[in-house]
């Protein structure tokens, strides 16, 4: 930090508090003793370690060995993890640090839970040792900050080489006025500014950014109001040189007599993070839409070959996705019930021309020849790897609970929700439109017919959204 005299910008009280120092003690908290010894190795050369795999033998060892850092790490619903939290801050004292490690650190609301349950930081897997590491590091250092136990002889200098030569972690410090007193390595690297540039400055005195000094701004005066630390957040800066560089950042104050002494602000830069997160998203939405137009191409080809029914598959494919939107499906599933719509007739490509067009009903031989179109559409589709399992929902689109459909004759439990919704929307659109051997039955026939067949042949739950639909919000086919 230049010539930058630390006892000069920090309080004389928070100089004597450095002068106690906290034995850096991790618990580690994993189910799995391959992730136990992965963490362990990660960390040995530093800290004292122990271990705890389920929720008794972590609350006696939190007890016992009294931790500095809680480093969670579960495997199955984060619920599980953000109980363990609760639990955790029940009986330890208030400045026992956690870190939550969790695949699902990209999920906004998974995160906004586990702060609520008591972490204090959530570090996206997979990440490294020295990423690891610094965090650790630094929540060791913010505990001699914030506590006062165990005394033990340490110096202003070897506290000021934490903050400075910390690795990934840009830290700023700031008096409460506001004033930086505190500009690590890593923020030059970041923002782009020098320590001399920064120290004895307020933010909006050299950073031009307006998004970025509000953000300090408002931190530092709820922290003075409040003696509490900031949930964690991720917001983006522009540099000195005006590149755009995102941040995954916390606040948290120095306390002294009742009172905030310094606020200290971490930056970690997961701006690699969110380009590889925007490359995967434009690579799903390209694949997404590659995916669409190749299902359209296949579907048109049934459709030239049988114009009686053109746009017969796309409009049962909008009742079907709106029938699963009614039902409370999840989008995933949505999206799967609207591509096998779009493609539950491709079976037909076998079917001669002549016997799709024909404008008289089918003999009973034509008919059962017309009835192996789903098993050629999943002989069709079986290849194909898709996120869902399309050819198996097109493959049952013609059963029906009580058995009597068809290829298979299979009923109730063993019917895809899927295959069932788009049943229901096919035969409301068959009936109420046109086909070569006869003119519409209309809305009204098709309506009774499934509303006779529910909880029989078709779907109870797929049938009554259906009816919604039609009754009471008036849906219409997009002819």
């Amino acid at each position: 930090m230049g010539d930058v005299n630390l006892s000069e910008r920090v309080p004389s009280t928070l100089i004597s508090d450095m002068n106690q120092s906290v034995p850096s003690k991790v618990l580690l908290v994993a189910e799995d003793r391959v992730e136990q010894d992965r963490l362990q190795e990660l960390l040995a050369d530093h800290y004292t370690l122990e271990a705890a795999a389920d929720l008794e033998e972590t609350l006696q060892k939190v007890v016992v060995f009294e931790p500095q850092v809680i480093i969670i790490h579960l495997q199955g619903p984060e619920t599980k993890a953000h109980s363990l939290c609760r639990a955790i801050r029940g009986i330890a004292s208030g400045h026992t640090l956690k870190i939550m490690l969790t695949a699902r650190a990209s999920d906004m609301e998974n995160r906004r839970q586990a702060y609520l349950a008591g972490a204090d930081d959530i570090l996206p897997t997979p990440f490294g040792a020295q990423e690891l590491n610094a965090k650790v590091r630094l929540f060791t250092a913010s505990g001699v900050l914030q506590n006062r136990v165990r005394p033990e002889p340490t110096s202003v200098g070897h506290f000021s080489s934490v903050i400075e030569n910390t690795p990934l972690v840009a830290i700023k410090g700031f008096d409460p006025r506001g004033v930086i007193t505190h500009w690590n390595k890593t923020c030059e690297q970041i923002y782009g500014y020098s320590a001399g540039e920064a120290v004895g400055k307020r933010p909006q005195d050299f950073i031009q950014d307006e998004g970025v000094v509000n953000e300090l701004e408002a931190g530092l005066k709820t922290i003075g109001r409040t003696g509490q630390a900031s949930l964690p957040k991720e917001w983006s800066i522009h540099t000195r040189t005006g590149e755009k560089r995102w941040l995954y950042s916390t606040m948290f104050p120095v306390l002294e007599k009742g009172g905030v002494e310094a606020v200290f602000c971490m930056d970690v830069d997961i701006t690699p993070r969110i380009w590889v997160e925007e490359d995967r998203r434009l690579g799903y939405e390209k694949l997404r839409r590659a995916l669409n137009g190749t299902i359209k191409a296949m579907a048109l080809t049934v459709e030239i070959r049988d114009p009686y029914t053109a746009g017969h598959m796309q409009r049962v494919a909008e009742l079907a996705q709106f029938i699963a939107g009614e039902m409370g499906m999840a989008q995933s599933n949505i999206d799967a019930i609207r591509l096998a719509a779009s493609l539950h007739d491709i079976g037909k490509i076998s079917i001669p021309a002549e016997i799709l067009s024909k404008p008289r009903r089918l003999t009973r031989a034509e008919f059962e020849l017309v009835k192996e179109h789903p098993q050629v559409g999943y002989d069709i589709l079986k290849p194909i790897e898709f996120p869902w399992p399309l050819a198996e929902i097109v493959f049952q689109h013609h059963e029906c609970l009580d058995g009597s459909g068809y290829p298979r004759g299979i009923s109730r439990e063993d019917i895809l929700i899927e295959a069932s919704i788009i049943t229901v929307a096919d035969v409301v659109e068959s009936i109420s439109n046109h086909r070569p051997y006869r003119p519409s039955l209309g809305l009204d026939l098709a309506l009774n017919e499934i509303r006779e067949q529910r909880d029989i042949k078709y779907h109870p739950d797929a049938v009554d959204a259906c009816l919604t639909l039609f009754m009471e919000k008036h849906y219409q086919f997009d002819r």
